[in-house]
């Protein structure tokens, strides 16, 4: 007796545990799937890189002359959107629906997030649907009966039954459109740009924007589509010191002029965070900082940004006056040797990507290969005078306008006749140069 009643005990037991375990995974496949599903799906901890800003450029003043400003750019997997586009249009065909007809079906039939299709017989199509791993769409073995407005709907669990979430669907049944609203861009360019390179996972799709607006298509969670932190670089001072300070390319790195030439010390270094991702590879959360990103170094210039104006707008009214294909000037301080200004025409405006090409870009001054000529005469004037080879009245004979050195005929555009050495300055006097400089020693 005892051990037939110690039988059923432990028989009894093994039955209800059985059927703990089957409600339980009645529970999480049936009932809990959708919310399951959701929760793992933000369970990908993943490490992505901190952008850092260049170091900003100073004049000896301090005023700026470049510095960087938050721009974040959007880019695509061209391989995912196009294959779940793909899937998608397959999804209708094997279900016999267009897509018009499943977005009808879906608002009728519409249960909390989800949305009841049709039930399936055929386990063909079933396990065609299953290899689709389309996201937003789901089959289910439940029993349902539910009222959606004046719909009524009733769901058996003797047929797998179809379900979907066109909230999920959405993300990338129209992206082309909805990014192409978001962006300002002609959808048929998009499609065009993704078709280009069906099996590119990185692509992108447009760069420099304003934070805003790669916020707002962050809050879209279109699959496939991705934004990220980066940093452009503004020039305040514009054409009057482009050609000295040089600009960045659109991945911030110095590409001419003193953002080249100090590109090392300029850049800053990237940091790392850890953040959580879902499953399409949207930032659902922050983790915490690995590594703080470091910002670049600042440069300070000896340049003086007033100088610089004032002799760039200078320059140009000369250049316009004698309609001059260009023209180039350098101001220098006379104690230090410091370049305070360096102008080369013509200019650029370095803000404008479209203007960052052609002769515009260069800087003359450092850049033209053109003999000293007449702009070593008040050196040698200035050399001799500090020397006391000559004074400042000292009368110099240019005539008859011409004079040969070593063999060599040295000419004046005429007869200056004699003439001081700031007048061998003034009227650029060959002549008068080659005597003032004949009378210093050699060194």
């Amino acid at each position: 007796m005892f051990k037939i009643k110690r039988d059923s005990v432990v028989f009894t037991l093994i039955t209800l545990g059985f059927m703990a375990i089957a409600v339980r995974a009645y529970y999480v496949q049936v009932v809990k799937t959708d919310f399951l599903q959701a929760e793992g799906d933000k369970r990908q901890v993943r490490t992505i890189d901190i952008p850092a800003p260049r170091g900003e450029i100073y004049d000896r003043n301090g005023s700026l002359l470049a510095l960087s400003t938050p721009m974040a750019s959007v880019w695509v997997d061209p391989k995912v959107i196009l294959t779940h586009q793909r899937n998608y249009l397959a999804f209708l065909e094997l279900l016999g629906l267009s897509d018009s007809q499943l977005n009808e079906l879906a608002k009728q039939n519409r249960f909390k997030k989800l949305s009841f299709i049709r039930q399936v017989s055929d386990k063909k199509i079933i396990e065609k649907l299953a290899e689709l791993e389309l996201p937003g769409t789901y089959t289910k073995y439940v029993e349902m009966s539910y009222e959606n407005g004046s719909n009524h709907i009733e769901v058996s669990k003797l047929l797998p039954s179809i379900w979907v979430d066109m909230h999920v669907i959405n993300r990338y049944r129209h992206s082309a459109s909805r990014l192409a609203a978001a962006l300002g861009m002609d959808r048929l360019t998009i499609v065009n740009k993704l078709n280009k390179y069906p099996k590119r996972r990185f692509l992108y799709l447009k760069r420099s924007l304003v934070p805003e607006v790669a916020n707002k298509i962050d809050k879209m969670r279109l699959t496939g589509v991705y934004t990220q932190d980066e940093y452009k670089r503004y020039y305040p001072a514009g054409e009057s010191n482009a050609n000295i300070i040089g600009f960045t390319n659109i991945d911030d790195k110095g590409i001419e002029g003193i953002e080249l030439a100090y590109n090392n010390w300029l850049q800053g270094t990237p940091g790392k965070k850890q953040v959580v991702k879902d499953r399409a590879g949207h930032v659902v959360d922050f983790v915490k900082d690995i590594k703080a990103s470091k910002a670049g170094n600042p440069l300070v210039l000896s340049l003086d940004k007033n100088l610089q104006y004032f002799a760039y707008r200078a320059l140009k009214k000369v250049m316009i006056e004698h309609q001059a294909l260009s023209a180039s000037s350098v101001i220098l301080d006379a104690k230090t040797g410091e370049i305070l200004s360096m102008v080369s025409l013509p200019s650029f405006n370095p803000n404008d990507p479209a203007q960052r090409r052609g002769a515009g870009i260069k800087n003359r001054v450092i850049a033209d290969l053109i003999e000293p000529g007449s702009t070593m005469k008040p050196f040698t004037v200035a050399k001799a005078l500090d020397a006391g080879v000559i004074t400042e009245e000292s009368m110099i004979n240019t005539s008859p306008g011409s004079m040969r050195i070593q063999g060599k005929r040295i000419t004046d555009t005429h007869n200056h006749g004699k003439i001081t050495p700031l007048e061998v300055i003034q009227k650029s006097s060959n002549i008068g140069a080659a005597k003032i400089a004949l009378k210093l020693k050699a060194e």
